[in-house]
């Protein structure tokens, strides 16, 4: 081989490599499978009641085979990241079948749009057409579209847990995303690509339609309208699938994935306060914490009942801390709730669950295990 011919191909082999590696490194990854939606056993309750269709239409809880959820989480901030093809004039927000933002190019344009996706009321949200591209279900046509994104941030970021949701809104039910997750892996380390799908359109929908989606589809007919009586449609799928239980999201990246970009929004829904089982020995000060990892940073706590039975003392903290002491000679169960609100935005999405502290004798090998005496304390009344 001549040296000129082989200096060609190592220029070329050192170009394809850098290339790889500025990909490796934006950490830009897309995903190949479609996640499956929720596709029985849905009902969605509402705060308030619709007569016309630009009447609010706020989201109170999604019951899903009896399990209610009803802690949404919404973003903390917003960013217009690439305006698509049809550029900015083809944006709008809308409130109520009032238009508030015509232009995304407005100075205000990223908080009237912050406002709406942090908003329950599913007729206050974000509308363009066009803006998006048809690569709904092309996973390989993410990396190079034009279409528009839109990245929310959540700061602090929101921990998937267990049997948790990520729930999108559609007009009509008659477009397509792509929803691309980021955050932290369970463990910690650096940001990073969690996963993504599309939600899949259905045909055009009118009205207040209730009902489960079609094969192929991912949107449920709500039950409610936006303005112009278009059927608001809601994909639900399982958090786990989009982010692993214990990572934590810091953003999630709309992609408008037809031409005619889907016009709604997004809500992380699932629940955070997790019951909690304690052991303490007879006749001990027990000192605990509701604070565990389902919960963000930044998050507070108040009592709602109890403690039953009061025993002599109890304190419970605002970080979740907590000191119980028993009455002399008591054993069993002391049961009390309490209560956790996410940070601002989120501090009126609130959950609540319960803390049970059971008392043994010191004979008990929780007891004899945890202290090496199982004789009891050395100082009692």
């Amino acid at each position: 081989m001549k040296p000129t011919v082989f200096k060609g191909l190592f220029k070329r082999l050192i170009y394809i490599l850098s290339i790889a590696l500025i990909f490796l490194l934006s950490g830009k990854h897309y995903g190949q499978t479609q996640a499956p939606s929720v596709q029985t056993g849905v009902t969605f309750q509402w705060e308030d009641v619709q007569t016309i269709p630009s009447n609010p239409a706020t989201i109170k809880s999604i019951t899903i085979d009896g399990e209610v959820f009803e802690a949404f989480a919404a973003p903390t901030s917003y960013e217009m990241t690439r305006v698509g093809p049809a550029g900015h004039s083809t944006n709008n927000i809308y409130l109520n079948g009032v238009v508030v933002n015509n232009n995304s190019s407005n100075p205000t344009w990223n908080l009237h749009a912050q406002a709406a996706y942090q908003d329950k009321n599913l007729n206050h949200y974000f509308v363009a057409n066009p803006n998006g591209r048809d690569i709904c279900g092309d996973f390989n046509a993410v990396a190079t579209t034009d279409a528009q994104l839109q990245t929310l941030y959540f700061n602090p970021g929101i921990p998937s847990n267990e049997g948790g949701l990520l729930a999108v809104s559609e007009r009509n039910a008659n477009n397509c995303y792509y929803i691309a997750v980021y955050g932290t892996p369970s463990g910690g380390g650096p940001e990073q690509f969690l996963g993504d799908t599309f939600v899949r359109a259905n045909s055009t929908q009118w009205g207040p339609l209730f009902n489960a989606p079609p094969a192929g589809v991912d949107y449920w007919n709500s039950g409610r309208v936006q303005e112009n009586n278009g059927t608001i449609g809601i994909a639900i799928f399982k958090l786990d699938d989009l982010a692993p239980t214990g990572s934590v999201i810091t953003k999630v990246e709309l992609v408008g994935a037809t031409l005619d970009h889907a016009d709604g929004k997004v809500f992380v829904v699932q629940k955070y306060a997790q019951a909690i089982n304690e052991k303490a020995c007879l006749d001990t000060q027990f000192d605990g914490s509701v604070v565990t990892n389902s919960i963000p940073s930044g998050s507070t706590f108040s009592l709602v009942s109890g403690p039953t039975p009061a025993g002599q003392d109890f304190t419970f903290n605002s970080d979740g801390s907590y000191s119980y002491t028993p009455e002399t000679g008591f054993l069993g169960d002391v049961v009390f709730e309490y209560e956790v609100c996410l940070p601002f935005p989120n501090s009126g999405t609130c959950d609540t669950n319960t803390v049970t502290i059971t008392y043994v004798s010191w004979s008990d090998e929780y007891c004899t295990c945890s202290s090496g005496n199982a004789n009891g304390p050395l100082l009692q009344n």
